[in-house]
């Protein structure tokens, strides 16, 4: 079933933001981390987001921080990792509206081993769209893994579900075939509007920075 996206007003926060940016496709950093949390829950709020997909956070955080911005509804957490599922399953077990899931997010199913040799079956992205969400619900996607990228395409096409913000960590680097520019490039072809741009630098990524995109859905 094909839906018509609804568009919406940019939050004041967002709006500050896009409006102080001096070139739409260059990355900015946001001032402050408390800066970052309000365009988040600005975001959310005023797309009217139901559902957000945490996929492969690798821990708790962004569940957490959604929560301390303001975000009530449901969390549907994805991680195979068995030490980040540990922390998940203790942040979220008085959250009746943050569930987690033992699978891995894969284009097609298949099935992937995580560590330990436990079978974690790859759950389709399509699926588990319809499994989790109904015919009304508008979905945010958290990409937090900078691997996890190659899902950004499937997820912007989606046509079963009201996708309406999405928020990435993409790393620069060689070995990643979706590069900052390219996907924020992306974003722009499948008419999303990239509001925020954060830099970073972590231990993992060495001296090659990761960033932090939210987009929203502008029809």
């Amino acid at each position: 079933m094909q839906f018509e996206y609804r568009s919406y007003r940019l939050s004041p926060a967002a709006r500050r933001l896009r409006l102080s940016r001096s070139r739409i496709d260059s990355p900015t950093s946001i001032q402050s981390p408390e800066q970052h949390v309000e365009v988040i829950a600005d975001v959310l709020h005023s797309a009217g987001v139901t559902v957000v997909f945490d996929i492969h956070p690798g821990s708790c955080a962004v569940g957490v921080q959604l929560r301390r911005a303001g975000y009530a509804n449901r969390i549907i957490t994805f991680e195979p990792s068995a030490d980040a599922w540990e922390q998940l399953r203790f942040c979220s077990m008085t959250d009746d509206q943050w569930h987690i899931s033992r699978s891995a997010i894969r284009l097609h199913g298949e099935v992937s081993f995580a560590d330990g040799g436990l079978p974690i079956l790859g759950a389709p992205f399509e699926t588990t769209l319809e499994v989790f969400c109904d015919d009304d619900d508008v979905v945010a996607v958290w990409l937090s893994q900078p691997q996890e990228c190659y899902l950004l395409e499937p997820i912007l096409t989606h046509p079963v579900v009201r996708v309406v913000s999405v928020a990435c960590t993409i790393s620069d680097n060689e070995e990643n075939a979706c590069m900052i520019e390219q996907t924020l490039m992306k974003l722009r072809e499948q008419k999303w509007g990239t509001i925020a741009v954060h830099s970073r630098h972590t231990s993992q990524s060495g001296p090659l920075p990761v960033v932090d995109v939210i987009a929203v859905r502008m029809v």
